[in-house]
């Protein structure tokens, strides 16, 4: 076992971290919304900044896009301007918000812009909401704007209407954390005019907005929506007020079930707007059945399940021979009252015969359940059911290794043939099917039953093709379906109880993991003793790293495998929240795998992890396995 290195010298960094997380002051945001570019957000949202100037309060513009707008500019005399910084990208040069010179500065209220804009690289953030959440952590109150086709949850649905990928989305626990939310609206009618009159863009950003967005019907789609949406967060804040000590839709609860399909963000993003409007919690379950997955595949899952915790859904990932046994337990263990499902429009021919519709066993197992059935346009890359395709997708080892142990048999009931008749021999063949599907997986078992029938039936029923008789076929067909299902019956019940006993691990882990973790005392106390026992249970070495008073990561591990490289991977989790490193598709070639620890998108610290040389990578479930002990790492950071 390798020795995990001994920590030391953090005792003055978690006496920071304590300081910070005493009773901290957040500032509080406001959205001006709105259903597209034009409606008068901006101009809305420096009328009232005016008035708070008059009112005697600290008002500094972070930054604002006039557009050129003689309306806006008139509007932003009298307001401090903090400088924008200069960054160049791709010999191009940008102007960019000044985070640093606000943080410095601390007003009491800033502006930004363009809540979902992308920042140039080289920013510290990825996004402008980033921005805003370090701004909000640092007791800066914040105006911002927004519209509606920027809301991660109703992406898809914008884009099924515009017909225009959009590339900036901002998360909906960005949208809770506002204190108000209000809403600027304008009839299409009124919109159109303000367009013609130049006043919403200028040149060619006019045309592109007519070509997309600008023409009435689509607008009044939009307003349609953005109204939906306000209506949706006022019941859902009543709910919040109202439901205090009453346990409001308390026992109600949504799951949706995910695959690599491309389609499965549109059923996140769907499952996440209606638990907001029912006010409900709600799981994102993705099924391991077993069969192998291609990298695209891997990295497509891990996606939908890094975007149903954005939205702020509870991921689970488990192994099960079927979705439908798979949703029955996580429905029960869960106490899951509704199921979101996406029912393709055609089945197969196979699925037809031997009714391995998934969606149709899901109905009859789950009567329990209430079922909201999503009408699916176009086919899934990746169906969710059997697939004989991903069936017979076992290694090649497995059917060489198949090939060569009844090649094996084979010589042993040749030379056992004169001791015996044909029929012991195919008990022995039989034994050996039972035996083999016991290590194989699917294909490997349907290529022994095969093999065995035709080394039974060429060498020991028939060796003339003309001795065959009809009795020898009818023996050769019973020999057949006798070994094949012998072979297939046996290989799930052992792949069933390999899962149970990996299930059980799992539980067992995550149990000691949470209970080190709740009983630690404070920071120095929980990263000495959770380390150790992550390292009992995946190996390698781990650690963790938290933020000081100035928000900034403290880098004080001891471990010699963090280089220069490895430390702007790790800032780099840090500043952007997301998964990265070894086992992930970002930043791939790093040594380590780091995941950041964060509670409602703020960041805390980063756990960090460096597996064994030469590890294989960590499977969906055991990357989610660690996902969910720094999600656990985040709650105590955030209470102590």
């Amino acid at each position: 076992m390798t020795e995990q290195p001994q920590l030391s010298n953090f005792d003055q960094s978690t006496q920071r971290f304590g300081e910070e997380q005493s009773a901290p002051k957040l500032g509080e945001l406001k959205i001006f919304f709105g259903m597209s570019a034009g409606v008068g957000k901006t101009h809305a949202m420096l009328e009232e900044a005016q008035q708070r100037v008059k009112d005697g309060v600290d008002v500094v513009i972070g930054i604002v896009m006039t557009h050129g707008q003689q309306e806006i500019e008139q509007l932003i005399t009298g307001i401090p301007i903090i400088p924008e910084k200069i960054l160049t990208s791709r010999g191009e040069t940008f102007k960019e918000m000044d985070l640093e010179k606000i943080l410095q500065r601390k007003p009491a209220l800033v502006l930004v812009d363009e809540l979902a804009h992308s920042n140039v690289p080289g920013s510290k953030h990825l996004n402008r909401w980033q921005d805003v959440i370090e701004l909000l952590d640092a007791g800066i109150n914040v105006y911002t704007t927004l519209n509606v086709q920027h809301i991660e949850s109703y992406k898809d649905l914008v884009e099924n209407i515009v017909s225009v990928h959009i590339e900036e989305s901002v998360p909906d626990v960005i949208l809770e954390r506002a204190a108000t939310i209000e809403l600027i609206d304008i009839d299409p009618t009124g919109l159109l005019k303000r367009l013609k009159e130049g006043k919403v863009f200028l040149g060619d950003q006019a045309q592109g907005g007519k070509r997309n967005f600008f023409k009435e019907d689509i607008l009044t789609a939009l307003r349609e929506i953005s109204l939906r949406f306000t209506a949706n967060k006022v019941e859902h804040d009543l709910h919040m007020i109202f439901s205090q000590g009453k346990g409001w839709r308390a026992h109600e609860k949504l799951m949706v079930v995910i695959n690599p399909s491309a389609l499965s963000q549109e059923l996140i993003r769907e499952t996440r707007r209606r638990a907001f409007d029912l006010d409900i919690t709600w799981v994102a379950l993705y099924v391991d059945l077993g069969t192998p997955l291609t990298d695209e595949e891997r990295n497509q899952v891990l996606t939908h399940l890094n975007l149903a915790r954005e939205l702020g859904g509870q991921v689970v990932v488990t192994q099960d021979l079927s979705i439908s046994s798979a949703i029955q337990r996580i429905a029960k263990l869960k106490n899951i009252s509704q199921l979101l499902l996406r029912r393709s429009r055609d089945q197969s021919l196979f699925s037809k015969i031997f009714h391995t519709d998934d969606f149709n066993k899901i109905e009859k197992a789950n009567k329990n359940l209430d079922l909201f059935i999503i009408r699916q346009e176009e086919e899934a890359e990746n169906p969710v059911g059997f697939s004989l395709k991903r069936a017979f997708q076992t290694p090649v080892k497995e059917y060489l290794f198949v090939t060569g142990m009844i090649g094996v048999v084979t010589l042993l009931c040749l030379l056992l043939q004169q001791l015996t008749g044909y029929r012991e021999i195919e008990f022995i063949f039989i034994a050996s099917i039972f035996f083999l599907s016991t290590y194989v997986g699917f294909g490997a078992v349907i290529l022994s039953a095969i093999l065995s029938t035709l080394s039974w039936m060429i060498l020991f029923v028939a060796p003339s093709f003309s001795t065959l008789t009809a009795s020898d076929l009818v023996s050769g067909a019973v020999f057949f379906m006798i070994s094949l299902t012998i072979g297939l019956v046996t290989n799930r019940l052992w792949t069933q109880n390999r899962l149970i006993k990996y299930r059980e691990k799992k539980a067992g882990s995550l149990y000691e993991i949470q209970k080190v973790i709740s009983n630690a005392s404070n920071f120095r106390d929980l990263r000495l003793n959770v380390c150790p026992k992550l390292q009992t249970t995946f190996g390698g070495h781990f650690d963790l790293l938290i933020k000081d008073s100035n928000n900034n990561l403290i880098s004080d591990s001891p471990l010699t495998q963090i280089n220069e490289k490895e430390k702007n991977g790790i800032q780099w989790v840090f500043r952007n929240g997301k998964p990265a490193g070894w086992s992930t598709s970002t930043l791939s070639s790093s040594e380590g795998l780091f995941l950041p620890l964060q509670f409602s998108q703020s960041p805390l610290g980063v756990l960090v992890y460096y597996p064994k040389p030469n590890a294989n990578p960590l499977s969906i479930e055991e990357l989610n396995l660690l996902q969910t002990i720094a999600e656990e790492i985040s709650f105590f950071l955030i209470h102590h």
